[in-house]
């Protein structure tokens, strides 16, 4: 109940939510299904996120569902942040940018995602020219409470110890943190 509050509140004023809790309990599912809450994009939006898939040689969706971008993990910084090509983080643009595992990115990802998430915006250095691309998205990270992910289960028991989970738990810094502003 309380994940389904904070998700209205943070779709009603675009805030950046961070979910934690155990395998199962919800925290994927929710993030999903935030988009369908959300108001529709404004024609300017729509033909703003035409022209990004224009650029990223994408065939163009002229409709006002928003998107929903989840890269997994494993995933290359030059494919979230962009380089040669346009990166998830543009292309979540006036939609939603999902980071399932959260911990599990690498750390130089999440530090990069710190000036979109501050700036609503990317800049790309590229040989002969610096692109900016706007990056106005609703962030939504999910995350297990320990490396097991059993830490708040009342049915199983967690194999973490104290220093394996401060450890789990450090690969967020702080100023990644303070962009989230709902931690549920």
């Amino acid at each position: 109940q309380n994940a389904i509050e904070a998700t209205l509140i943070s779709v009603a004023g675009f805030h950046n939510i961070l979910y934690e809790g155990s395998p199962g309990c919800g925290k994927s599912m929710i993030s999903k299904r935030a988009g369908y809450i959300m108001p529709p994009m404004s024609l300017e939006e729509i033909l703003n996120n035409a022209k990004l898939d224009i650029l990223n040689q994408k065939e163009p969706v002229f409709k006002p569902i928003r998107k929903f971008i989840s890269p997994h993990q494993s995933s290359s910084k030059v494919s979230i942040i962009g380089g040669t090509t346009i990166g998830q983080i543009a292309l979540a643009n006036n939609g939603i940018l999902f980071f399932d595992e959260l911990p599990h990115f690498s750390k130089n990802i999440l530090e990069a995602l710190r000036e979109p998430l501050e700036d609503k915006k990317i800049a790309i250095s590229r040989v002969n020219a610096k692109v900016e691309y706007v990056a106005d998205f609703l962030f939504v990270g999910a995350m297990n409470p320990c490396p097991c992910g059993n830490l708040l289960d009342e049915s199983k028991e967690c194999r973490c110890s104290d220093l394996e989970i401060q450890r789990y738990k450090n690969r967020l810094s702080e100023p990644f943190l303070d962009r989230i502003d709902i931690n549920v």
